[in-house]
């Protein structure tokens, strides 16, 4: 587990961050901070974070990885019997839930996503709501190569840039194949009143306890 952060947030919110790196390590699993001057997004953060890891192995990174949103909690499954699923081998995801389900969220800050019969992506758009099937934060690349080409492309197109521009991105320009994945005990505090949504929530005992 890689967690990325400005060295202005260590600053602020340190101790935080070391109760989260300390969590993480008590599921028996390697974690690394990486802290950054400056971002003015996050798929450049994303960037940054790949180049630091290369320059301090001395060679490419190779492989699948997870992008995850640091303002948003969910669970989803993630397929392991490839030949149960001929369609996402070599492939990218994203994952989801439906607005239906989550009526208390800030529609106009999350990125939709629209889907062929098979679960494919074939368009995503941020801050428009053109389905009911939102991005909860979690984008999975086939390999970094497939990050950094998607990068490079749509990186002086937008003006803020954003990991739902680079799907699209990737769709329109490589015919990358990219599968909507659901998920489910969904939290958001995006923003400062959805932090107080869910304050109020685990202490009025409405938030499920076993999806804490």
């Amino acid at each position: 587990v890689i967690i990325v952060a400005l060295q202005e947030q260590y600053k602020n919110l340190g101790n935080y961050l070391i109760q989260a790196i300390n969590a993480i390590q008590n599921m028996n699993l390697d974690v690394e901070l990486i802290l950054i001057d400056e971002s003015n997004s996050q798929p450049e953060t994303v960037m940054k974070a790949i180049s630091h890891m290369e320059y301090v192995l001395k060679k490419p990174i190779v492989g699948g990885f997870l992008v995850k949103d640091c303002d948003t909690y969910f669970h989803y499954n993630l397929i392991t019997e490839p030949e149960e699923h001929p369609e996402l081998p070599d492939a990218n995801f994203v994952t989801y839930a439906n607005l239906e389900d989550n009526e208390n969220i800030t529609a106009m800050n999350k990125s939709y996503i629209e889907t062929d019969e098979l679960n494919s992506i074939t368009n995503m758009v941020e801050k428009k709501v053109i389905s009911s099937m939102f991005s909860v934060g979690g984008y999975g690349f086939e390999n970094v190569e497939s990050f950094k080409r998607a990068y490079h492309v749509v990186l002086n197109s937008e003006k803020e840039f954003h990991i739902s521009h680079m799907v699209y991105g990737g769709i329109l320009n490589f015919n990358q194949k990219w599968i909507s994945i659901p998920s489910s005990s969904f939290f958001d505090w995006g923003t400062q009143r959805d932090w107080e949504r869910y304050c109020q929530d685990m202490t009025t005992g409405e938030t499920n306890e076993s999806d804490r």
